[in-house]
């Protein structure tokens, strides 16, 4: 055959489908490329570049995939004393907000026998029914357990469609094991159109046991 002649027999095998062994059938797709690359007319020496690009290009999309999903692994360090005076009521884009909670972890027979982690729902609301500007946005999170503190980014969960629509819902999941059943203070960062950020604060709030 010639240079761009690559035979349709490379790509069937009528034996193949009896074959059980993975290793086999590996060696045989790798076996294949080398003769598609040879029927090209290609080189040891190509052949051997192909599959460096190959390679190259495969670290590549998984670096930019891991870098694209949040660039700083955590949320800045901000101190205790400063977060604890974030106050509890904020104007962003004209809209009053504050901040309310829901937290847990679960004791149900298929979690751990210390329990889960803390998961918890923020609820950056309005303070009347008018919706929340969609330039709005929160990021992260802060919550602080006597002088302890865990800090997180919020995950990519999207609400359900019936959330009321002048409150913006966001999720931190695989918090600490605190409590359960105690107090603790949260603190969120709420981004406004322009970039710009302020803290917001809830005190005292509850993270129940689920049973």
């Amino acid at each position: 055959s010639g240079r761009y002649g690559v035979r349709l027999s490379l790509f069937y095998n009528p034996n193949a489908q009896t074959r059980n062994s993975s290793t086999t059938i590996k060696r045989d797709w790798v076996q294949t490329r080398n003769t598609i690359l040879y029927e090209l007319g290609a080189t040891p020496q190509e052949i051997k570049e192909v599959y460096m690009r190959i390679f190259i290009s495969l670290i590549f999309l998984v670096c930019l995939n891991g870098c694209s999903q949040n660039p700083v692994s955590a949320p800045p360090d901000i101190p205790i004393s400063q977060l604890l005076a974030s106050p509890d009521t904020i104007v962003v884009d004209g809209a009053h907000l504050h901040l309310t909670t829901s937290m847990w972890r679960s004791f149900q027979p298929i979690s751990p026998p210390d329990g889960t982690p803390l998961t918890t729902i923020c609820y950056v609301e309005g303070t009347d029914t008018t919706r929340v500007p969609s330039t709005i946005s929160a990021d992260a999170v802060w919550i602080i357990n006597d002088g302890q503190l865990w800090k997180s980014w919020f995950t990519d969960e999207l609400p359900p469609t019936e959330e009321i629509p002048n409150r913006i819902v966001k999720y931190a999941r695989n918090g600490p094991k605190w409590g359960p059943q105690i107090n603790v203070d949260v603190i969120v960062r709420v981004t406004d159109g322009q970039g710009h950020s302020q803290l917001l604060r809830a005190s005292d709030q509850w993270i129940a046991r689920v049973d």
